[in-house]
């Protein structure tokens, strides 16, 4: 009889804990955002950027990098490019961009765009030679806290510049 009121005894206290810490804890994180939105920015050309260079060498030849002059592993690095509202074309914010070769077929984006109400953060993979890719928005802070959604990267010519366009969900 007391290892059945021993067992009753503990699994009601740990209901009684759980039950304590759902309602202490509040509602369940969601998005400042309260409607889906949609933001279209142009990411200028970045004053500086940083290439990290591997320096692979190729196992036929002993030459450096056989696949030319961006190796698997070399790292990009821009920070401070400039946000530009795609309508107006005034700065609306900046931009810090990490980018990561994988190989010929594309890299991984880091991207955090800073922008007046807050930032996003992106992250996810560009394949070549899709010339729109669609990466995952991760997060965000300020009013775009525990954001969702997507950010569309598109080159605009052979200029730097890109088309970058949020569809965010609440």
């Amino acid at each position: 009889m007391t290892i059945k009121h021993t067992y009753l005894g503990m699994t009601a206290a740990a209901g009684l804990a759980l039950l304590a810490g759902a309602l202490l804890g509040g509602p369940s994180p969601s998005s400042a955002l309260e409607r889906p939105r949609t933001i279209e920015l142009t990411l200028a050309n970045a004053p500086k950027v940083a290439h990290v260079d591997i320096k692979h060498r190729s196992k036929a030849a002993g030459r450096l990098c056989a696949a030319g002059p961006v190796c698997l592993g070399d790292s990009f690095i821009a920070t401070n490019v400039p946000l530009l509202d795609a309508n107006t074309k005034r700065r609306v914010g900046r931009a810090d961009a990490l980018e990561t070769v994988f190989g010929r077929q594309g890299e991984y984006w880091t991207i955090t765009a800073r922008l007046a109400d807050g930032t996003l953060q992106v992250y996810g993979q560009r394949r070549h030679p899709e010339r729109v890719s669609v990466l995952p928005v991760v997060g965000g802070t300020g009013i775009y806290a525990n954001t969702r959604g997507t950010m569309s990267f598109a080159d605009i010519g052979e200029t730097g510049r890109a088309r970058l366009t949020f569809n965010l969900a609440p």
